[in-house]
């Protein structure tokens, strides 16, 4: 009997959960019908984001909501638009940020742009995705009025006598009292201090030039357009380079993601942000297809796209998948995936401690929750010390709520080991934030700094890319906990099929070979166990072509286990070589490398 009444009832919910699943629809919203338009001189913050709040109002959780735009350029000012306080990795802190499309606490809910352009008027965060699930993303472009990373034309170099400057963007510019070039918008105003200098006609970054330290004080105007700056020299910059003149200031990305579940993103053009094209933290599964930081084409009078990374992913789970997308002008990485180390600061008893986030652009986000397994490391020789753990409580310290903390107060299921005390330099790694990438058939290409920067324990798949002129390390994998503390012990990293064309042309920090496997140890000497790797088929790199103007290929640290084979080279005679290392293997504490 008992047995028969479980059984209607497991059929009972079987049914219901048909009929939940058969119940469900999809409610597709045109939002041209909630005054949403692309009207020039038209700002459709307000309206769009009361139609957002009252649409999910109104549709059922278990709904799919499409909110569907009409073709056209859509302007968003920040008058009116949501306001909230965000602690976004890796970019400048804010007491308020103005939200352009703010997706808060909504589930199944489907942006399609039809082709439209979101045109930005203000400082802005152009879309946020906050605490949701099933979220799609496709098929629009992002870009601003006047984008604060700005562009000036060499028009001759005098020598000592200084630089004539064209500006060439779309933000407005000035001189100020002291003869300073100062470039603003209706809402922001900045003096740039770094130049990245670009090849007028291909639109590639200089060889050997990097970063270049920028001084406008004492210019004038020579007339209508054109600018002595005669403090600022260089004899690298020919007539027709073009500068692409910046502070360090990263003010908002493009699209935030922050603490969702299973979002995608589609057929998506940024073609500026002040910060970084995309930044994901906390977030469980990511999928990006098509979406691409890049310029607008040959008419786009600009070289640069973001002031920092094209994709950012900090402290996320699952897996994150890129596909298919063009990233190029961007002042540092295509992709950057890594967690976040807290430096142990206090030991309270044998199951508690105090971690601080060091790093100033990566405290106030989520660190972890109870549950969750952790790793402790030895900042000065990447040790993993004692046994891994399970966090039972979390805190704040110097904060009310988790929310904006800096020191955590940290208790662990089991005894702590004694060596876990601040005199130790401890870094403490929250292994639940880590996921699995795949990097797959995108291209990288004029962008400073390095193409692909991923840090994670779990399996990494680059492959099908072409790396074109990339100025640093087309891939480098560098856990630090020193100075930025970003996590990630990578131990299965396959680099299959990849093109390699004349990247590594200028320098910069860890830059050491067109792959870089190059963890930050202060005391190398003392290690007794590497830290990447997982033996003989942790790394491979395999069925690769180089056309390379320098030697330097691979550069491995404290690694375990590198297969390489099927690897092709071609010499170019694109540049000189100038590189310090002049070898195409460089190993350093690292063992099991394999050549075949």
């Amino acid at each position: 009997m008992r047995h028969n009444l479980l059984t209607a009832l497991g059929c009972l919910l079987a049914l219901l959960g048909s009929f939940s699943v058969l119940s469900a629809r999809e409610r597709v919203v045109h939002l041209i019908d909630f005054g949403v338009k692309p009207q020039a001189g038209y700002s459709n913050t307000a309206p769009l984001n009361q139609a957002i709040a009252e649409l999910a109002r109104t549709t059922s959780p278990s709904d799919t909501l499409t909110l569907v735009f009409a073709p056209g350029v859509y302007e968003f000012a920040k008058d009116g638009a949501p306001v909230a306080t965000y602690h976004i990795s890796n970019h400048d802190h804010a007491p308020l940020r103005s939200i352009g499309i703010n997706l808060k606490q909504l589930h199944n809910v489907r942006l399609e742009g039809m082709g439209a352009e979101f045109l930005f008027l203000d400082r802005m965060l152009p879309i946020a995705v906050v605490e949701s699930s099933n979220i799609e993303l496709r098929n629009f472009r992002i870009d601003f009025r006047h984008p604060q990373l700005s562009h000036v034309r060499v028009e001759e170099n005098r020598g000592e006598g200084g630089l004539v400057l064209a500006p060439i963007c779309s933000a407005q510019w000035r001189l100020t009292g002291q003869g300073e070039l100062e470039f603003y918008g209706r809402d922001w105003s900045n003096r740039p201090y770094v130049a990245i200098a670009f090849d007028g006609a291909t639109k590639r970054i200089l060889y050997r030039t990097a970063d270049i330290d920028l001084s406008t004080k004492g210019s004038r105007l020579l007339d209508e357009g054109r600018i002595l700056a005669p403090n600022f020299r260089d004899e690298r910059l020919k007539a027709g380079t073009v500068l692409a003149l910046r502070t360090y200031e990263r003010p908002n990305p493009g699209i935030f993601l922050s603490d969702n579940t299973d979002v995608r993103l589609e057929n998506i053009n940024i073609h500026y942000a002040d910060g970084m094209g995309l930044l994901a933290q906390n977030t469980h599964n990511v999928s990006l297809d098509g979406f691409s930081v890049r310029l607008r084409g040959d008419s786009d009078p600009r070289y640069a796209t973001t002031q920092a990374d094209a994709t950012h992913f900090s402290g996320c789970s699952g897996h994150i998948d890129v596909r298919r997308g063009l990233f190029e002008g961007m002042m540092d990485d295509a992709i950057n995936v890594h967690g976040v180390y807290l430096k142990l600061i206090k030991r309270v008893d044998n199951y508690t401690v105090e971690g601080q986030y060091m790093h100033n652009q990566a405290w106030g986000m989520d660190w972890g929750k109870a549950g969750d397994s952790i790793q402790f490391v030895a900042s000065s020789t990447f040790e993993v010390v004692g046994q891994g753990n399970t966090l039972t409580a979390i805190e704040p310290v110097d904060t009310p709520t988790l929310a904006g903390a800096k020191v955590l107060r940290l208790r662990f299921a089991n005894k702590l080991s004694r060596q876990l005390n601040p005199s130790n330099s401890i870094g403490i790694e929250n292994l639940r934030k880590t996921p699995s990438v795949t990097f797959a058939d995108n291209t990288i290409r004029h962008n400073r700094a390095r193409g692909t920067l991923l840090n994670t324990p779990k399996p990494i798949k680059v492959e099908y890319n072409v790396f074109d002129h990339i100025s640093g390390s087309a891939i480098l994998v560098s856990s630090d906990c020193n100075q930025w503390f970003e996590s990630g012990q990578t131990k299965y990293l396959h680099i299959r099929g990849n093109l390699f064309l004349d990247v590594l042309t200028s320098v910069f920090q860890f830059t050491e070979a067109a792959i870089s496997l190059f963890p930050v140890i202060p005391q190398l000497e003392k290690q007794r166990q590497p830290f990447y790797g997982d033996g003989k088929n942790g790394i491979t790199i395999e069925d690769n072509v180089f056309m390379t103007f320098d030697e330097p290929l691979l550069f491995a640290q404290s690694v375990d286990g590198i297969l390489w084979r099927r690897n092709r080279v071609i010499q170019t005679d694109s540049y000189p070589k100038f590189h310090w290392h002049q070898e195409p293997f460089i190993l350093k504490g690292s063992r099991g490398f394999v050549k075949e």
